[in-house]
Parts: C-alpha cells; sequence; structure tokens
C-alpha cells in the first residue's frame, strides 16, 4: 500500500427502493466484474459488532464492503489512480486555484437498511492543510461542483459518477441519492488523514479542516468548541471533528514515521474507516425515519407498527454505546457520536412511537366504547321482552292492593300512570341507545 501524505473520502448515501432480497444484491455486486470484496479482519471492535461485519456468514451480516476494480474504472469515465483531475478555475481567486487532485479509491458499503454509502477517495497534490480544505469546500458540494481531467476532455460532478457506479447494482427502480436532501443541496460528509509538521498546535487548522472551511473564512478560536471537536490521543496525532467532517493530522518526523505509515496509516483506510461509515450509517437510517415521519405515517397505526419493528432491529443490528476496549477508537466513537448529535436524532425518532401509543390507547377506548354498548343493546332488549311482564304484573299489583280502599276511577287512574312510566322509561332507553350508536 503506497502511502499518501494526504487522503480524503467523500461520502455519497444511496437508498435502495426496491424490496428485494439483501443477498441478491450482494451476489449480483459479488458475480460482477467492476467491484471486488473486501473482507479486511475487524481487529479492534467487539466481538458483537465485529459479528455483524463477518461477510464469512452472510446470512447473519449486517455491511458488506466492496472495491471498484482498477481495470473497470474506463467505463465510469474514470482514469488511472496516478492521473491528475482538478475543478473549475475560480475565478474569484486571484491565482486562479483548481485545486488539483489524485481520484484514487471508490468503496462501496452495502447495509441490510437498503441504505447504501460510496467512499470516493481524493489525494490533493499540494499537501498544505489549509489548501486542502478549500478544495474539500468545493468538492463536498457533489452535485454542483464540475470535475475536470487534467489530460482528456469530458467532466463529471461527483454525484454524476456515484450514480454510474451504483447503476452496476442492477436494481429496476434507480437507488436514490441524498434521499434526506433537497435537491440541490446535497453535500458529502468528508473523513481525512493529513501528515502535517512539527509545531506547538494545530488549532487553526483544524478549525478548517474539520469544517471543510476554504480559506475565504475568518479564522475564530473558540476554546469551549475546541474541547468538544478536538481529540489529541498522542503528540503526534490529534483529531477534528464536526457534523461534516472528521480529519486526522499526524507528524511523522516527531519519531513514529514507521507506525504512522504503516500500521497507522492501514488502519486509517480500514478500521477507521469503517468505524466512521457506520457512524454516517447511523446518521443517515435515522434521516430516512424521519423523512419517512413527515409523509403521513404518524395517523397511520399499521405503518407505525411497521416503524417501530424496523426501528427496533436497526438498533439491535447498529447502535452501540460500546465498540472497542481500546481507547483511541472507543473516545473517537464517543466524540463523533456527539458531534453527530445521534442522541438527539434518536429522541427525535422516538417521538413517533408515542404517537403510536396514544393511537392505541384511542383504538382501545373505542374497542371498549364499542364493547359496552353492544352490551348494553343486549341488556335493553333483555329490557323489552320483560317489558310486558312488568306493565301485566304492575297493573295486577296495583288492581290488588288499590282497589279495596280507592274508587275504581283512581285506581284505574295508577294503572295507566305506571304504564305510561313505563313506556317512557323503554323509550328513554331507545333514545339513548341510538344517540350512543351514531357517536
Amino acid at each position: 500500500m503506497s502511502v499518501q501524505s494526504n487522503a480524503s473520502y467523500f461520502f455519497i448515501p444511496f437508498q435502495l427502493q426496491e424490496p428485494l432480497d439483501f443477498l441478491e444484491t450482494v451476489r449480483r455486486l459479488d458475480r460482477s466484474d467492476c467491484w471486488t470484496p473486501v473482507g479486511e479482519r475487524i481487529l479492534y471492535f467487539m466481538k458483537y459488532v465485529s459479528d455483524k461485519l463477518d461477510t464469512g456468514d452472510p446470512e447473519h451480516c449486517q455491511c458488506f464492503r466492496f472495491c471498484l476494480n482498477p481495470e473497470a474504472r474506463g467505463r465510469f469515465g474514470l482514469s488511472e489512480p496516478d492521473s491528475v483531475y482538478h475543478i473549475e478555475p475560480l475565478r474569484h481567486v486571484a491565482e486562479q486555484e483548481t485545486y488539483p487532485f489524485y481520484l484514487g479509491d471508490v468503496e462501496l458499503f452495502c447495509f441490510r437498511t437498503s441504505v447504501c454509502i460510496l467512499a470516493i477517495q481524493v489525494s490533493f497534490l499540494k499537501n498544505d492543510p489549509i489548501h486542502i480544505s478549500s478544495g474539500q469546500f468545493y468538492l463536498k458540494k457533489v452535485a454542483k461542483e464540475k470535475v475536470y481531467p487534467q489530460s482528456g476532455t469530458g467532466s463529471f460532478t461527483l454525484l454524476e459518477l456515484a450514480r454510474r457506479l451504483m447503476d452496476t447494482l442492477g436494481e429496476k427502480v434507480p437507488p436514490v441519492p441524498f434521499f434526506f436532501a433537497n435537491p440541490g443541496s446535497e453535500r458529502a460528509n468528508v473523513f481525512s488523514r493529513l501528515e502535517v509538521p512539527p509545531q506547538e498546535d494545530y488549532d487553526r487548522e483544524l478549525f478548517y479542516l474539520r469544517r471543510c472551511y476554504s480559506e475565504g473564512y475568518l479564522y475564530q478560536p473558540d476554546p469551549e468548541l475546541d474541547a468538544r471537536e478536538i481529540y489529541r490521543p498522542a503528540q503526534d496525532t490529534v483529531w477534528g471533528m464536526s457534523a461534516e467532517a472528521a480529519v486526522c493530522l499526524v507528524c511523522p518526523e516527531r519519531g513514529k514515521e514507521q507506525f504512522l505509515r504503516g500500521a497507522f496509516y492501514r488502519n486509517f483506510k480500514s478500521q477507521y474507516l469503517l468505524m466512521y461509515v457506520l457512524l454516517l450509517h447511523q446518521k443517515y437510517v435515522l434521516y430516512l425515519f424521519l423523512t419517512e415521519v413527515g409523509t403521513g405515517i404518524r395517523d397511520d397505526l399499521a405503518l407505525l407498527e411497521s416503524y417501530r419493528e424496523r426501528l427496533y432491529d436497526f438498533m439491535t443490528d447498529f447502535v452501540f454505546s460500546r465498540i472497542s476496549e481500546v481507547p483511541q477508537y472507543q473516545n473517537l466513537y464517543d466524540r463523533l457520536q456527539h458531534v453527530f448529535a445521534l442522541e438527539e436524532l434518536f429522541d427525535d425518532v422516538r417521538e413517533p412511537l408515542a404517537a403510536l401509543r396514544n393511537l392505541q390507547l384511542e383504538q382501545d377506548a373505542k374497542k371498549q366504547q364499542r364493547q359496552d354498548a353492544r352490551i348494553n343493546r343486549m341488556l335493553f332488549v333483555l329490557s323489552l321482552l320483560t317489558g310486558f311482564s312488568v306493565l301485566s304484573d304492575g297493573h295486577a299489583a296495583i288492581e290488588s292492593y288499590a282497589s279495596p280502599y280507592l274508587p275504581p276511577l283512581l285506581v284505574e287512574g295508577l294503572q295507566y300512570g305506571f304504564a305510561a312510566l313505563v313506556i317512557g322509561a323503554l323509550a328513554w332507553g331507545i333514545i339513548t341507545l341510538i344517540r350512543s350508536d351514531r357517536k
């Protein structure tokens, strides 16, 4: 593996639209001559995490990773990995900067949730932090910024390239990129590693790189924010992160060149990259849930039930508070969770489940009302059947007890009054029953 002084990954999410067998999609990729499966060992994650990423057990594997074959690059308009690309010259920059770069590896992560993530690697020719951050500022606008080959013709955006690559999935309905964003506002997350010279601190560099700011932004220190978004695991390594990007600065000149350009570089492109993709996947799936909630699901009990089941499955398979006993990984994982605001997103996603509970209570109450109404009707029918007996018995009782003491006309009046009272009670019951049925 050749070591590059800087490497940036731009991530483009897609949602598969067809409710097909996930493993069939993976098999098509396996059979394709465009993609090669990546089955690298997960070295530093907990077993309950690595088991879910074990491609050797496809029935239970939750994520499959593929790399674009170098021989297939030409089919998608890509030159060799050592070919130079650039963006359109910036008219507002005096030196007409084009930020030349190499377009390297392209990787695809397919998750069972129907969310796929493309990772496109870029390495800038000029290894200057502010220059690289400015280049990222333009390239992260994947739907707008055109990329031009240094030699040859034709241009494309990174999103256009991603669409071509996703066509290899063979889906009848094309996958939807940035399914949570309004068209034209698509912005890629960026994950990068840079080699830097020794200096007292890198706060200014991280101010730009962890947000992919262009050099036109004025540097403004914020110690409180820096404490949350900057992580220093070692004297020669420092991380910066935000909702849009994460960057690792390494300083080989401090004495550990062999490690930083050897084991750490390999881990950055495998273990650290995978960890970042897993967190991105969480964020994108939560965006997907929130998008679905906004389309009328709140009033549909069946859809809410399906929503709850999918959310519980997602949390079981992909959401972990601890992924590693290695502090460098776990501490970075914790900080990235915070800058992605995943806990707040989970709160938003769980809120519709409260609506589900309310709907269930309302439906239970209505069901109970219907049962009560049926019982009342049955009782009323029984009372109707016994009404004639009551009238007869009452008529006989009045005559038996009142006739020895009262005149016949008064006894007859009492009998008619009793009959009117019973008939009135029955009529009131009928009216009440009819009104309750209408409600």
